[in-house]
């Protein structure tokens, strides 16, 4: 009764064996995943990039409507003051700055303070900033132009 008892303990032995390859296999793979720090990196950054565009692109969406109604109606407003008298102009032209001071404050919050900030840069540092605008215009036909030649 020894014989057909050892093809068992063999048979189990075996599966037991495949089963721990299995989970040893499994396990170099996670560590690996973990040790990829190029590739979770990666992944974060577009994950957090997507966000922020997403964001970006919501609130350019909400201000983009809210100055085109601001502007529509300040439109409309200095269109009918304009027929009326040359006075009542200059009380439309501050009508719709408000107007617009009030699409500026609908904004998120984030969005203001990036505008903000970004509008005092852009004041402060006018003559680099198209310096290197127009550089990374240059540089960036100069990359689709090799881009192509590779092609």
């Amino acid at each position: 009764m020894t014989a057909p008892e050892v093809p068992d303990e063999a048979q189990q032995l075996r599966t037991e064996i495949e089963l721990t390859r299995e989970h040893l296999g499994a396990t170099v793979e996670e560590l690996a995943a973990k040790v990829d720090v190029k590739n979770r990196a990666q992944a974060k950054v577009a994950e957090v990039r997507g966000r922020a565009t997403g964001q970006a692109k919501n609130g350019l969406a909400r201000a983009r409507e809210l100055v085109t109604r601001t502007g529509k109606q300040a439109s409309l407003a200095s269109t009918q003051a304009g027929a009326r008298t040359g006075g009542a102009l200059a009380a439309t032209t501050a009508g719709a700055r408000q107007r617009a001071i009030a699409a500026g404050q609908a904004a998120p919050a984030p969005v203001r303070q990036v505008a903000a900030k970004g509008a005092v840069t852009a004041r402060k540092y006018r003559g680099p900033l198209a310096t290197a605008g127009g550089a990374g215009l240059l540089a960036l036909i100069a990359f689709i132009i090799w881009y192509r030649s590779k092609r």
